[in-house]
């Protein structure tokens, strides 16, 4: 027992010697690159809000309808949430800007006829195959954009 115990007090002697060394000071490293701390941090910012895959909508009204059809009163609205939407149903909304509407991957119909688009870019829309935006403030065909 007095053996034991003389070893643990010497193991603790030991580690206070080690961790109460009077001489060590604490050096902030330098950073080696030029880039300024905030560029890194918007770096690690981006990366993050990235990593969620969060959706942000220019349209108010478009948000709308898309936290409705998915169920989500608050909260970010995230990819996964829209990805298996194959039917969207839109019309006479008052919608003006459908950015956003590239995230919805498996889209296959898209009414959003009697808003006030003026473009409308569904190119990244792959699997769309039925399209009603009639009614609406596009210019010309043009402003109509598949692919």
């Amino acid at each position: 027992m007095k053996k034991t115990f003389i070893i643990v007090l010497l193991s603790f002697l030991s580690l206070l010697a080690c961790t109460n060394n009077s001489t060590s000071t604490f050096e902030p490293t330098q950073d080696k690159t030029d880039e300024p701390t905030q560029d890194k941090t918007d770096e690690v910012t981006q990366a993050t809000t990235e990593s969620f895959d969060v959706i942000h909508f220019a349209d108010p009204n478009f948000e709308a309808a898309v936290r409705e059809i998915i169920g989500k009163d608050i909260g970010e609205i995230m990819q996964n949430d829209v990805a298996d939407i194959i039917e969207l149903k839109i019309n006479e909304l008052n919608i003006a800007d459908l950015s956003g509407i590239e995230y919805f991957t498996a889209l296959e119909w898209l009414d959003c006829s009697y808003n006030e688009l003026t473009e409308l870019d569904v190119s990244n829309n792959l699997s769309l195959t039925s399209l009603d935006c009639d009614d609406n403030n596009f210019p010309n065909e043009s402003a109509i954009i598949s692919g």
